[in-house]
């Protein structure tokens, strides 16, 4: 689920909660990954014109998980962006 608010500004605030299900890593089913939820905050705001900037955290709680049986995922990360539109 993600839930986005745009305040009267230029500024645009969103959060996302996903949950993922326990996962079978082969097919018998006797190796498993767990169920887990992550949760991401993030905000952007058009600064300059044709330009939005963009801050997001993800995994804010930094769970520990896999991605595949023996592949660990990244803990909290942190993300910047910057997207310019030339027309």
């Amino acid at each position: 689920a993600r839930g986005e608010c745009s305040f009267n500004s230029p500024v645009t605030v969103w959060s996302a909660l996903e949950y993922w299900s326990k996962q079978n890593v082969n097919l018998a089913g006797t190796s498993t990954i767990p169920d887990h939820v992550l949760l991401s905050l993030g905000a952007s705001a058009r600064l300059l014109p044709n330009t939005v900037f963009s801050a997001e955290v993800t995994n804010l709680l930094n769970t520990a998980y896999e991605w595949w049986g023996g592949y660990q995922a990244p803990g909290a990360r942190f993300l910047v962006t910057a997207k310019a539109n030339f027309r």
